[in-house]
């Protein structure tokens, strides 16, 4: 994975904020938002802003129709998503290329190919 050294407080900021808006809108507009202004600024926010867009749109298609078939009760499938979201920003705000189940490997090397491999 990239060097972690070279990353600036700035980035690690946004890069977390990327995660943390997850709470606020549910993972995509937020950090759709962060990516589309942030990605040509910094390799580490557009990897992290990117996979939390598509973890976002993850949950939706899965939390929403198991909610609508169980009545409400596939709703809490929200805490382990907000888990892995707050995961991701603390990891974001330590500089580390953390990688979302699912999404995160995606995310890396469809759309920021990084060298080495995600799990080095």
């Amino acid at each position: 994975m990239p060097d972690q050294l070279s990353l600036t407080s700035d980035d690690r900021s946004w890069a977390m904020a990327s995660h943390v808006v997850s709470f606020v809108d549910g993972g995509i507009i937020g950090p759709l938002i962060i990516y589309m202004v942030k990605k040509d600024a910094s390799e580490f926010i557009a990897f992290h802003a990117l996979q939390s867009v598509y973890f976002g749109l993850l949950a939706g298609f899965i939390i929403l129709p198991v909610s609508i078939l169980t009545c409400g009760a596939g709703a809490v499938l929200i805490i382990p998503y907000l888990g892995f979201e707050l995961m991701a920003a603390v990891k974001a705000n330590d500089g580390e290329w953390y990688l979302l189940p699912v999404v995160g490997a995606w995310a890396w090397t469809r759309h920021h190919p990084k060298p080495g491999s995600p799990d080095s």
